[in-house]
């Protein structure tokens, strides 16, 4: 059984690295979309596009901090599509902004404002977040 369990735990070491190696982040503040890979470290993304469609963002064993203070949003929104394994997110909206959050989670803790208001943007949270923590705050 040791045994069986040191060839797992290096088996997911040896993809987390892989993974390190071959997964590039496709960030421009300037940009309306974002593609955001966070293996074993951690990042900040401060986005000013103007409009702002959203992210897509991995984060395996490591730390994401968004911030989309500074952000137009574009009429639909901005959407949040997050794969997250490990890890733990913490994004900044401004004040007025609702949140809606549709995650397949396994033991994740999610942290987020429940309340609306009429006629504001709307942050989706979508996607999947195994053994992760996210907290969405107002700035």
């Amino acid at each position: 059984m040791k045994r069986f369990l040191l060839f797992v735990v290096g088996l997911l070491g040896l993809a987390a690295v892989a993974a390190k190696l071959l997964l590039r982040s496709r960030i421009d503040e300037d940009l309306d979309e974002a593609d955001l890979a966070v293996v074993l470290t951690g990042t900040v993304y401060r986005p000013t596009a103007q409009p702002f469609i959203g992210a897509t963002v991995l984060v395996v064993a490591g730390a994401a901090d968004i911030d989309l203070t500074q952000v137009q949003p574009a009429p639909t929104g901005v959407e949040l599509a997050l794969s997250m394994f490990g890890a733990s997110l913490r994004v900044t909206i401004p004040k007025a902004w609702n949140v809606s959050v549709d995650l397949d989670q396994r033991g994740a803790a999610i942290q987020y404002p429940q309340d609306t208001t009429p006629d504001a943007p709307w942050l989706r949270v979508i996607g999947r977040a195994w053994g992760a923590a996210i907290k969405i705050a107002r700035a």
